[in-house]
């Protein structure tokens, strides 16, 4: 199972933080963040990637990032900011 960012989610990153929000939201509480290994996640997901790659990327950032990359990942899928995606052939 490959992971991808949704699309449909705005995003900037600001100093170490992401803050994201949905498109179609125009609420003035719309707007989520995330810091440390969340956004650094968020940022290795340019391209779509498995949870073993993203992993690696992880452990590439630096051996102090101790993260459980599944619960990140469901937390992000929860919000809907990302999106499962089929893997490439």
């Amino acid at each position: 199972m490959r992971y991808a960012r949704n699309p449909r989610v705005l995003w900037r990153l600001v100093g170490e933080r992401v803050v994201f929000r949905h498109a179609a939201d125009r609420s003035a509480t719309g707007a989520a963040e995330a810091a440390g290994a969340a956004a650094l996640l968020w940022l290795c997901l340019e391209e779509p990637a498995s949870v073993a790659e993203l992993e690696a990327d992880l452990a590439a950032a630096g051996p102090e990032l101790d993260v459980q990359v599944d619960d990140v990942l469901a937390v992000l899928l929860d919000h809907a900011l990302i999106e499962v995606v089929e893997p490439t052939p």
